[in-house]
């Protein structure tokens, strides 16, 4: 084995080693928000929101943060009756917390959700990794 693919694979192994050491937790909190708009709210605005909501990602303590529209369904067990969805993932319930608490997020809802907002659905839940 030549010098340059000694460095090679030694550099792979301590990034693979790196890599691994950042994602293990014993346990994610989930956090999902199903937003419900006003009835004369166009895509502009749902679009917007969704732009917004990309942001959040900025604040500390966020895992992962997904957002979207509804998808149309004719499956009687889907409610499809929302219009935004988003799903954020949290190493703690303490991080959650303060991201909850966090000025950008408190003024993202005021700005960007709350002058438009019909109905909101929070649900959040713990997954234990094995």
């Amino acid at each position: 084995m030549n010098k340059y693919k000694f460095y090679v694979l030694i550099c792979l192994s301590l990034v693979s080693i790196e890599l691994s050491a950042a994602v293990t937790y014993d346990n994610v909190i989930h956090h999902q928000v199903f937003l419900w708009l006003n009835k004369d709210v166009n895509n502009d605005v749902i679009d917007n929101i969704i732009s917004e909501t990309k942001k959040l990602n900025t604040i500390p303590g966020i895992l992962y943060l997904s957002v979207g529209s509804v998808i149309s369904s004719e499956r009687d067990i889907v409610d499809d009756s929302y219009h935004i969805g988003i799903h954020m993932t949290f190493k703690s319930v303490a991080d959650m917390k303060t991201y909850l608490q966090h000025p950008y997020h408190q003024e993202y809802l005021r700005v960007y959700v709350k002058p438009v907002l019909e109905k909101i659905r929070v649900y959040d839940f713990s997954e234990t990794i094995p």
